[in-house]
């Protein structure tokens, strides 16, 4: 073999190895750039479920604050619905003792407290009564007509009606309308 035969033999051998390293590098990098690919598309995965989360708790974050406000404004109607109501109510109220139905009224509310007070009185115990001085002509008037021992008391301040007890204050019966 002459040395154009070896040359050409190593010049061979050479291009084989070069042929396999390149081949091994091809393949290596192929490898890598599926590793990178795998691991990219993991980080992206994770990338979208911590914003995803993010995202959620974000949401859930405005819902609560949106029903916490909207509470807020409903329990604000509702107190200021109650608070006209009750100041209609306190209007008519203090005219009732100006309505053509209050002496009636009164004498039914004297007559309701005396009969529940019956049970529960001593024998001979007298009935407290206590009403608003505003009431005291027709209370005399409606007293007149009964035959008990009561004893009045001019001591409440109230919209109107009594209150009625037993002589030793253990049995209550109110039927007045306090002022609020």
């Amino acid at each position: 073999m002459g040395l154009d035969a070896i040359l050409e033999t190593i010049r061979q051998a050479g291009q084989t190895s070069v042929r396999e390293i390149e081949t091994r590098a091809y393949d290596e990098a192929d490898r890598i750039l599926e590793e990178g690919k795998t691991e990219a598309e993991a980080i992206q995965q994770a990338a979208r479920k911590a914003a995803s989360r993010a995202v959620t708790a974000d949401r859930a974050r405005i819902i609560h604050l949106a029903k916490l406000e909207a509470m807020r404004i409903v329990g604000q109607a509702e107190q200021t619905i109650i608070e006209q109501a009750l100041e209609q109510a306190k209007a008519q109220l203090a005219t009732l003792r100006d309505a053509t139905e209050y002496p009636q009224l009164l004498r039914d509310l004297v007559e309701e407290a005396l009969q529940i007070l019956q049970g529960s009185l001593r024998k001979n115990e007298a009935i407290h009564l206590y009403a608003d001085l505003r009431d005291r002509t027709l209370l005399d008037h409606i007293l007149s007509d009964i035959s008990q021992d009561i004893r009045v008391f001019y001591e409440l301040e109230v919209w109107g009606g009594i209150r009625a007890t037993s002589d030793d204050q253990r049995v209550v019966v109110d039927l007045s309308l306090i002022h609020i």
